[in-house]
């Protein structure tokens, strides 16, 4: 087999991962509430709250060195990926290359030329949870929880191909270990101490 042929192979089953998720088991009220939680105001709000709970938890000094970390993580995602990744690939999202998609209301204001691979938000949400699942491992389960429900929202929604949250996830899983490597040997853990794979394992969410 050709690479050619196995691009197209994998292509073909793509498609069909999207419609089954976006077609087999759509339901539009569903839809629209999935991509509403999944949007970048909410999602700001649940930042917002975590950090308030955080920091009363947990500290000032804890919390602002996971809020760091955590924002490194979002911003070198997303300047990756638009500025990188997406206008390499140059892929349509799936409401423009298909005819018959069935489209949360909140992308219908999205550009004809928007990108669709690979994913900028699941890509976000799986190295703030590498990062986020180092610093403290006592938030690792939420943290992947929350990635996952992005990455369904993503497809389900109508905004991305399957493979577009896989890579994204692949991307940001990548981004977030570079950065945990960093925090290892400058600003380390919540509390201010070494949290090295020695003393506790490295985040992960598998």
């Amino acid at each position: 087999m050709s690479l050619g042929e196995l691009v197209a192979q994998v292509g073909q089953a793509d498609v069909a991962m999207f419609r089954f998720v976006n077609h087999t088991l759509y339901w539009r009220p569903a839809a629209d509430l999935t991509f509403y939680l999944a949007n970048d105001y909410f999602l700001m709000a649940v930042l917002a709250v975590v950090v308030l709970g955080y920091l009363w938890l947990r500290g000032w000094r804890s919390t602002l060195i996971l809020a760091v970390w955590s924002a490194l993580a979002l911003l070198a995602s997303n300047v990756a990926h638009n500025s990188l990744f997406k206008p390499f690939f140059d892929r349509p999202r799936p409401f423009i290359a298909l005819a018959d998609v069935h489209l949360s209301a909140c992308l219908k204001d999205l550009s004809s030329v928007s990108l669709s691979f690979p994913s900028t938000h699941a890509s976000s949400a799986a190295a703030l949870a590498m990062v986020a699942s180092h610093l403290d491992p006592r938030l690792r389960a939420g943290v992947c929880l929350f990635a996952l429900a992005v990455g369904w929202g993503a497809v389900y929604s109508g905004g991305h191909y399957p493979v577009d949250v896989m890579v994204g996830y692949a991307v940001g899983t990548g981004l977030g270990w570079v950065l945990n490597k960093f925090s290892d040997w400058t600003w380390p853990g919540p509390a201010g101490q070494a949290m090295s794979s020695k003393q506790t394992p490295t985040g992960s969410c598998k």
